[in-house]
């Protein structure tokens, strides 16, 4: 038996929650755990020990991830090693299957390499706002369009 147990009408509003699949905006129906007949204190435990729980997953998902790209990175690296072992064969059919090569040309880049010294036109630079910087520029009192620093609360669970 488990130590605490999430009352079923708070877990199932939180495994049912719809996903918009245009935005990727997820809806949970909070109004449905306004409405449920249970004491506010019970309520917001179990509200807790669901987020909790929530976290849990979020966490088991990402080790999953992690796992699943080490064992991809390790199936591309096996497959690279066979073509290669195939490379010193003649092209040709074999059984149900056929060999052929196609030349490519590729850039090889020294590893040491200063991408500092390579000029600019052959850099890619990607934009990225500086946030905080805008954020403490709002706060001294200047405007900029298309910004505003917001209160904001976020829920901690210990």
């Amino acid at each position: 038996m488990k130590m605490f147990e999430i009352d079923n009408a708070i877990r199932s509003v939180y495994e049912n929650a719809e996903v918009n699949p245009e935005t990727g905006e997820v809806t949970l129906h909070t109004q449905r755990l306004e409405l449920l007949e249970m004491e506010k204190e019970k309520k917001i435990e179990h509200c807790l020990l669901m987020a909790k729980e929530g976290k849990a997953d979020i966490d088991q998902l990402g080790e999953m991830i992690k796992s699943l790209q080490e064992k991809k990175k390790f199936a591309e690296n096996k497959l690279s090693c066979l073509k290669n072992f195939l490379k010193s064969f003649d092209k040709g059919k074999y059984g149900a299957f056929s060999l052929h090569f196609t030349k490519t040309r590729v850039l090889s880049v020294d590893d040491s390499l200063d991408i500092d010294k390579i000029p600019e036109e052959f850099v890619k630079t990607k934009k990225e706002l500086k946030k905080s910087d805008i954020k403490s520029f709002l706060e001294e009192g200047n405007k900029m369009d298309g910004f505003e620093v917001k209160d904001n609360v976020s829920a901690v669970i210990r």
